[in-house]
């Protein structure tokens, strides 16, 4: 359980596709660094050059121009969408003949991963909740939009000033959106992780919370146990974390988490 984020956290591979360099301009932008690759994306940290305020370009890769398509377009219709301090602003689209692009608001903040590995943060109980409060009060307004966000992994939340941002919104779906063709065929596990549902979101921030969790935890002998076994932690957190995976009932709403959250005097309550 000590590498639970491992399972969502797989890098992509970027086989045959070309990087912009940076001083590359792309229409008024130039680009200053690649950021990332996603299943169907290359992001990267650029400036306009009218305002010089950074902005993120995310592209479509050449080698899943086909199966990519439908999730770019998607993405940008949900960015259209939502309008939160907390969620990138799309501010503009781009088809030079060769690539097409987002043109999205920079997000400034580190990962959880980063603070845990690189600056060697350590988050207690109160902590994680403290943080799942955070994200909820987004996942709130995101489900509100009748929006599923699907990839609510540790490389999608970003912490600046103890303020929660959530990016990446590639794989989100409306929650009238029909399944994938292939849905039925993907092992369990990965149904779980890309069903349209708001579950599939909770499910998702039950693996966050236990990221943030294991970053405290010191390992006594070599038998690995549960995480129920293993975390020091309240019988209400517990509880909570169980029904995010849908392993005692099921969460409807963020709201009904963050109800739970308050009662537990450990972790939020009075």
């Amino acid at each position: 359980m000590k590498e639970v984020w491992k399972k969502f956290w797989k890098p992509f591979p970027l086989w045959g596709e070309r990087l912009h360099k940076p001083g590359s301009v792309i229409e008024r932008y130039v680009v200053q660094k690649f950021l990332g690759v996603g299943s169907y994306g290359i992001t990267y940290l650029a400036e306009d050059l009218s305002t010089h305020q950074k902005v993120v370009l995310k592209q479509l890769r050449k080698r899943r121009k086909t199966t990519g398509e439908r999730p770019f377009q998607k993405e940008r219709e949900i960015l259209r969408k939502l309008s939160h301090p907390a969620i990138p602003a799309l501010y503009a689209e781009i088809n030079d003949g060769s690539h097409q692009y987002l043109v999205m608001e920079y997000k400034e903040g580190l990962t959880f991963e980063q603070l845990i590995f690189q600056f060697g943060k350590k988050y207690s109980e109160k902590d994680a909740f403290h943080y799942l409060t955070k994200i909820l009060e987004v996942v709130q307004y995101i489900h509100d939009q009748n929006v599923v966000h699907r990839d609510l992994r540790i490389p999608n939340i970003l912490l600046y000033n103890d303020s929660i941002s959530i990016i990446d919104f590639g794989l989100s779906r409306l929650i009238t959106d029909e399944e994938e063709e292939s849905f039925h065929k993907w092992e369990p596990e990965k149904q779980r992780m890309r069903k349209i549902s708001f579950q599939t979101d909770f499910y998702a921030l039950g693996h966050f919370v236990l990221f943030l969790l294991y970053s405290s935890f010191d390992q006594k002998g070599k038998k690995e146990k549960s995480w129920e076994e293993e975390l020091d932690i309240s019988v209400e957190s517990k509880n909570i974390i169980k029904k995010l995976f849908g392993m005692d009932g099921s969460y409807k709403s963020a709201e009904e988490i963050l109800e739970d959250i308050q009662k537990n005097s450990e972790i939020g309550g009075e």
